[in-house]
């Protein structure tokens, strides 16, 4: 038996019920960083292709649903009433613990273990491997995996992180370590700002402004390839349109079963139920 569905809220976005907004900040006013945070905008608004591959939100895999019993994921939705994605934030002190481990790691791997391989055929001296291991990939390595274990047993909090509300059609993040801000998600511009990787090529991250404030927030996960930023655009506009049901991959699986959109649609095209759970993971 499937938990109560969640409701929306008036406030919920709904593309086909467009608002009549107010244009927003004069461009020519702005400074030249926000006018540099506008350099590259989006294609416009709306679904364009709606293919949206699993790797771009994996956090919930066919793998995992299938190793769970039916007991367990009936349990996850239960007493739920919005359903949210987040982003992770710099302000979030999970995530920096986890940026940090992870380039402790890059670290470890790729200075200790690789440079002392390096070195000692070079040299020909097994000191300087003994060296790498003991004063460079020991180290980094330590600090990776407390990293890991901070985390894991919740000793920093997960929060601060970037959250959109499907149900109330808010976005709410961090502009300062005290303060948080909430905005309706029909009042964004998306935009794609460009940064390098630490291999020196390129990385594109959504980014999202405000029309009227101005105040932005970026995802800080990377896309290697500029369409992979507009794939997660329209990502994000499909899960936040009340109009439709949720994109159909497996990190919204579960809560397509609380969806009002969704269970329409569902009991509408006869969408077997935990359809994901039913793929070969092989395939």
């Amino acid at each position: 038996m499937s938990p109560k569905p969640v409701e929306y809220a008036p406030t919920a976005w709904n593309s086909q019920k467009p608002r009549d907004l107010p244009p927003g900040l004069d461009v020519d006013k702005l400074s030249n960083a926000q006018k540099a945070l506008r350099r590259y905008p989006m294609n416009g608004r709306g679904v364009q292709c709606g293919e949206f591959l699993s790797e771009y939100a994996a956090d919930l895999t066919v793998g995992e649903i299938q190793e769970r019993t039916d007991a367990e994921l009936d349990k996850v939705n239960e007493g739920v009433e919005h359903l949210c994605w987040y982003w992770p934030s710099w302000f979030n002190p999970a995530a920096v613990v986890d940026a940090i481990g992870g380039v402790a790691g890059f670290f470890a791997y790729a200075g200790g273990i690789f440079g002392a391989v390096v070195f000692s055929l070079i040299d020909w001296d097994i000191n300087q491997f003994f060296f790498g291991i003991t004063h460079v990939f020991l180290p980094f390595f330590l600090v990776h995996y407390l990293a890991k274990i901070a985390i894991k047993r919740e000793w920093v909090k997960n929060k601060r992180n970037t959250k959109f509300n499907r149900c109330t059609g808010m976005v709410s993040f961090n502009v300062s370590r005290r303060k948080r801000v909430s905005y309706p998600f029909d009042e964004f511009d998306a935009y794609v700002s460009i940064g390098v990787s630490r291999s020196g090529g390129g990385n594109f991250h959504l980014r999202l402004i405000h029309r009227y404030t101005g105040a932005s927030v970026a995802n800080p996960n990377p896309n290697s390839k500029n369409w992979e930023a507009e794939g997660e655009w329209e990502l994000l506009q499909a899960f936040m349109d009340t109009s439709r049901p949720l994109p159909d991959i497996p990190l919204f699986e579960l809560m397509r079963e609380i969806d009002p959109a969704s269970i329409e649609h569902d009991r509408r095209t006869n969408r077997p139920r935990r359809w994901w759970r039913r793929q070969d993971r092989n395939e």
